[in-house]
């Protein structure tokens, strides 16, 4: 079984890679790989807004660490996980990952970095998109 768990850095997002981890313990067949999806932003949309948003490079700097620390989770646990990095739209980028690599079921967290209440944005999404089981952890 195939299955992908999105990684922010957030609390919620590590306890649904501790939750796969565990599958994985106890099903050697469960292949497990993270991802993490930096942002990506146009200079229009700066300019536009007049927001002091983070530069590409320093998205993709802050994910790939984020990346490193949850890589370093499963393998202090001595499980093996594959690691990978996109940049875009979360959302589209966990759905597009799911349907190439064609994994069996996502696992992740109800609500990432933003400050939303109740179920993020970008979880809203991949369950209203994809068409595989996906399990959401509080």
């Amino acid at each position: 079984m195939k299955i992908l768990v999105p990684v922010d850095g957030s609390s919620i997002a590590k306890r649904a890679a501790k939750y796969a981890m565990d599958m994985a313990k106890s099903d050697p067949s469960v292949e497990i790989t993270i991802l993490a999806v930096a942002c990506l932003h146009t200079d229009a949309k700066f300019e536009a807004s007049g927001i002091n948003e983070p530069t590409n490079e320093e998205c993709n700097n802050l994910f790939t660490t984020r990346l490193e620390e949850a890589k370093k989770m499963f393998d202090d646990a001595g499980v093996k996980v594959k690691a990978d990095f996109m940049q875009g739209d979360p959302a589209g980028c966990i759905i597009a990952y799911a349907d190439k690599f064609k994994v069996d079921q996502i696992i992740m967290g109800s609500k990432g970095m933003g400050g939303f209440k109740g179920l993020g944005s970008v979880t809203y999404k991949v369950l209203s998109s994809v068409k595989k089981p996906v399990t959401v952890i509080k």
